[in-house]
């Protein structure tokens, strides 16, 4: 018995192991492309339902069919194109509102000053070449892509309206990329400890229950929208988007939006290479 005992506590404890190491399975806040003041980024203002001005794309977005020339970041986890769009209480898409929006986590998110909400257009041209590499490994078709611009923006360490436990927190990045042609989106997710805020009925000492974020893309008109959690392939709740993946590396999803349909990958990316690129290049 005390042999079948230690077994078993064997067994367990093997199988714990293996939850923690699945979970740990995210993408390294060293790999999430370069943010912050360092990196030229304008920090949101802290404030409730906070909006970014109007920004001027410097090179049009192609984005389901059509192209766009500017953006508005919120603060709930989402870009708009072209009209800004402040609703913090998440949907599955299509909406009704005539609104284009790219959404990697949108959700009631509140501010704390641990962490922020970073943007920037990026003109770095090494930054640039690594994001074109991941796309052409992704995409199989697309070996000759080369990215002219690329937006980022990124949600650090971000927490949820009414929350009484500030330490729960979501991390995640949003990156846009185009050729002039083509367009590439791509979300990367470091950590997320919370999926709905009060206002979703979520609770407020863990933010979880209720309803959750919303993630995907929505064109603001006729039926064309895409729901990357829950579609008619794949189910998984928003909680696991840091550790499941659509391109080969766990927190890392990709995605093809310059036509009337949303495309998955069709190749897969490397984490040791994309490491390597984004930290050891030469200096011009």
């Amino acid at each position: 018995m005390r042999n079948m005992a230690a077994s078993l506590s064997f067994l367990v404890m093997i199988i714990q192991i293996s939850i923690l190491l699945s979970k740990s399975a995210s993408v390294a806040l060293d790999d999430f492309t370069p943010f912050g003041e360092d990196n030229g980024d304008v920090l949101m203002h802290r404030e409730l339902d906070a909006v970014s001005g109007k920004i001027n794309i410097t090179t049009a977005f192609p984005f389901f069919g059509r192209k766009f020339t500017s953006l508005y970041v919120s603060s709930h986890g989402l870009i708009s194109l072209e009209k800004a769009f402040a609703k913090y209480v998440p949907q599955q898409f299509p909406l009704s509102d005539m609104v284009t929006i790219i959404a990697p986590y949108w959700a009631d998110v509140a501010q704390r000053s641990k962490g922020g909400i970073w943007y920037r257009q990026n003109s770095t041209k090494h930054l640039l070449e690594v994001a074109s590499i991941d796309v052409r490994n992704a995409f199989l078709e697309f070996q000759h892509f080369s990215a002219i611009w690329m937006f980022v923006t990124t949600w650090e360490k971000v927490t949820f309206y009414q929350s009484t436990n500030k330490n729960i927190t979501n991390t995640f990045q949003l990156i846009l990329l185009t050729d002039g042609l083509y367009s590439f989106v791509r979300f990367n997710y470091q950590e997320i400890s919370w999926t709905s805020a009060t206002t979703s009925g979520g609770n407020s000492r863990n933010g979880l229950g209720g309803n959750e974020a919303g993630c995907g893309f929505n064109a603001g008109y006729g039926n064309y929208f895409y729901n990357v959690s829950w579609n008619s392939f794949r189910n998984i709740r928003v909680l696991d988007l840091p550790f499941k993946t659509n391109v080969g590396e766990p927190g890392v999803w990709m995605f093809r939006t310059d036509g009337i349909t949303i495309q998955e990958p069709t190749g897969r990316i490397t984490k040791g290479n994309h490491h390597h690129l984004l930290h050891h290049h030469r200096q011009s």
